[in-house]
């Protein structure tokens, strides 16, 4: 839906997005809808083509453990990891 009303406040036909995205207007029309077989790659793509990326990135650093939480997490682990046996 976001991307719908991306689109429109740009004032950009479907057909314009396809164009600026190099997808297809029929991939544009599913993605617009929610259809879950459109590949996460294009979602990427439309929110390139709409200025967004940006704002999808700053989100995305907010999702899971933050730098803290990580270096915590990563000195606990094994300095290497092994197969194990088959038993």
């Amino acid at each position: 839906k976001k991307i719908r009303l991306a689109r429109r406040i740009r004032e950009m036909t479907q057909q314009d997005l396809a164009d600026a995205t190099q997808m297809s207007l029929n991939t544009v029309v599913k993605m617009e809808a929610g259809h879950p077989g459109v590949q996460f790659g294009f979602y990427l793509k439309a929110l390139w083509a709409l200025e967004l990326i940006d704002d999808f990135i700053k989100q995305l650093r907010n999702v899971g453990i933050n730098e803290t939480e990580f270096s915590l997490v990563e000195s606990n682990l094994p300095k290497t990891v092994r197969k194990r046996s088959k038993r």
